[in-house]
């Protein structure tokens, strides 16, 4: 939980990602630390997993689930190719946001990535 994230530059945001990593290893991290966040990234990637179905704690308004990477067999025009995917998931307020804008921002991201 990145406070204010939107003053932060990047290696900002990589300082405080990993003063929280340091803190969860040494299991120090506080509720100081997670609550109060708008939108959250989840890595469960990092332990193996490939797909979730992440809740949202209030107030939070989105939550994230990043798979991990993985090669697999793709057809592209009548042949099988190798393709990497990595698999995203959403849980969202739909008070606050509907479904076809997180639809939209998750093209756009794939766009980019």
């Amino acid at each position: 939980n990145i406070k204010n994230i939107q003053e932060c530059n990047l290696v900002k945001i990589q300082s405080e990602i990993e003063r929280l990593r340091v803190l969860s290893s040494e299991g120090k991290l506080t509720s100081k630390e997670l609550a109060n966040g708008t939108v959250c990234l989840s890595n469960i990637g990092t332990v193996g997993g490939i797909h979730t179905c992440p809740l949202i704690l209030p107030p939070q308004v989105c939550i994230v689930g990043i798979g991990k990477m993985q090669v697999v067999p793709k057809y592209v025009k009548e042949h099988i190719v190798p393709r990497t995917i990595l698999t995203v998931s959403y849980g969202c307020d739909h008070r606050v946001i509907d479904g076809a804008t997180v639809a939209k921002f998750s093209n756009e991201w794939k766009k980019i990535l």
